[in-house]
């Protein structure tokens, strides 16, 4: 039985937009997708960190790059990491950060990061505008303690 365990969770990147232009040489790139985020979940049917133990880094999916025709892009996938109830959450100094007592608590520990903007999201600045695009923010990635 694990009572206690450490790891490593990031949120998924935010897609980066991008430069398109349609047949008329208008702007046409979409906004990327925003990344996926990482939760904690307190789930009654969990004893202990077993299931955790095997993977000690969690990291969610980035999200995708703008496409033509103004798409955004695919948005990444969010991780829900099941805990047992009265877990204790610790940051990389030991400060304890919160508790979960509930079965179905679910708390936000990393943001992902949002997505890019497209020339089409820019095209109002002339044709600065037109022929640029912004990329997507930087994941979140934190050291926890659990027990």
């Amino acid at each position: 039985m694990i009572d206690t365990i450490k790891i490593q969770v990031s949120s998924g990147k935010g897609g980066d937009g991008i430069i398109a232009f349609d047949s008329k040489r208008k702007a046409d790139g979409g906004n990327g997708g925003k990344g996926g985020d990482v939760y904690l979940v307190g789930d009654s049917n969990v004893y202990d960190f077993s299931r955790i133990s095997k993977e000690k880094t969690f990291k969610a999916e980035d999200g995708g790059i703008g496409e033509k025709n103004k798409r955004t892009g695919k948005g990444g996938k969010d991780i829900e990491i099941h805990v047992p109830l009265v877990t204790k959450v610790f940051n990389g100094d030991d400060t304890e950060v919160f508790s979960i007592t509930k079965n179905g608590f679910k708390i936000k520990i990393c943001s992902g990061g949002e997505g890019g903007l497209g020339n089409f999201s820019l095209r109002g600045k002339g044709w600065d505008g037109k022929l640029s695009r912004t990329k997507g923010q930087e994941s979140e990635s934190k050291d926890l303690r659990l027990e």
